[in-house]
């Protein structure tokens, strides 16, 4: 299974680092249907992140606005777990 801190209390390090979690993966995925479906016409200027873990999902967004366009938009994270940002 992959590593996480709730299933392996050992933290990541360079060598070993935390995973994406599958509800990563979700979570991108309903971003870009967002999009697809009313965001495209408005998009955000800023996203917020509670319990970023890897990154990944934060990451995605910013990704996903720089590559349509949105020049001006603000990223956002926070975890409780120092090593997970």
């Amino acid at each position: 299974g992959a590593d996480s801190l709730e299933t392996n209390p050992r933290p990541p390090t360079p060598t070993r680092p935390l995973r994406v979690q599958q509800d990563s993966f979700l979570l991108v995925d309903t971003l870009v249907a967002e999009w697809d479906a009313r965001l495209a016409n408005a998009p955000p200027r800023c996203a917020l992140e509670v319990g970023s873990g890897t990154g990944y999902v934060i990451a995605s967004a910013a990704v996903l606005m720089r590559d349509t366009g949105v020049n001006d938009f603000r990223c956002h994270a926070t975890d409780v777990k120092p090593d997970a940002v």
